[in-house]
C-alpha cells in the first residue's frame, strides 16, 4: 500500500475497511475493486462501510480461488503470536479484537500502511485467529483456461 489508495473517493486510512484491505493485500488486487467485490459477492447494502466477519473474508478468498486454512492456535498479543507462531515466508490474515491485518516475515500491513511488528500500533491487541494463505496466487478452473 502506498497510502494514496481510496475507497468511495475517501482515503483508506480513516475508514473501517481492514478486512477489505487485508484481502486486497494478499491477493494483489486494488482495494477499491475488492471493496466492490465484497458488496457484489456478499450482496451487501449500499450503506455498507467495510466491516467484515471471518466468514466474509473466507468467502472472498474462495471467490478469488485462494487456498487457506484457519487456525486459532496461539494466544496472547499479536506481537507474541508473530514471534511464536508465524512461519517465515508465509502470509497470514490475522484477526485481533475487531481488526484484520496481514502478517508476513514480521511485517504487519493494514490500512495505515506496513510496519515492523515492533513499531505496529496494534502489536498489543489480543490474537483471535489467523487465516494462513496456502497459495501465492489464485488458481483458475480448467474451464477458465484459454486453450
Amino acid at each position: 500500500m502506498t497510502g494514496a489508495e481510496t475507497i468511495n473517493g475517501k482515503a483508506i486510512k480513516g475508514q473501517p475497511v481492514c478486512g477489505v484491505v487485508a484481502v486486497a493485500h494478499v491477493t494483489g488486487r486494488d482495494p477499491e475493486k475488492v471493496f466492490k467485490g465484497f458488496k457484489k459477492t456478499l450482496k451487501l447494502a449500499d450503506k455498507w462501510r467495510g466491516g467484515t466477519d471471518t466468514w466474509q473474508v473466507k468467502k472472498m478468498l474462495d471467490q478469488y480461488r485462494y487456498k487457506y486454512e484457519v487456525t486459532t492456535e496461539g494466544r496472547g498479543t499479536l506481537a507474541n503470536w508473530v514471534e511464536w507462531y508465524a512461519m517465515p515466508g508465509v502470509s497470514y490474515l490475522v484477526h485481533t479484537g475487531h481488526h484484520w491485518q496481514v502478517v508476513r516475515d514480521g511485517i504487519v500491513t493494514d490500512q495505515t500502511g506496513s510496519h515492523p511488528i515492533a513499531d505496529y500500533w496494534g502489536r498489543r491487541k489480543h490474537f483471535k485467529k489467523a487465516i494462513k494463505i496456502l497459495t501465492n496466487r489464485g488458481t483458475r478452473k480448467k474451464s477458465e483456461v484459454k486453450k
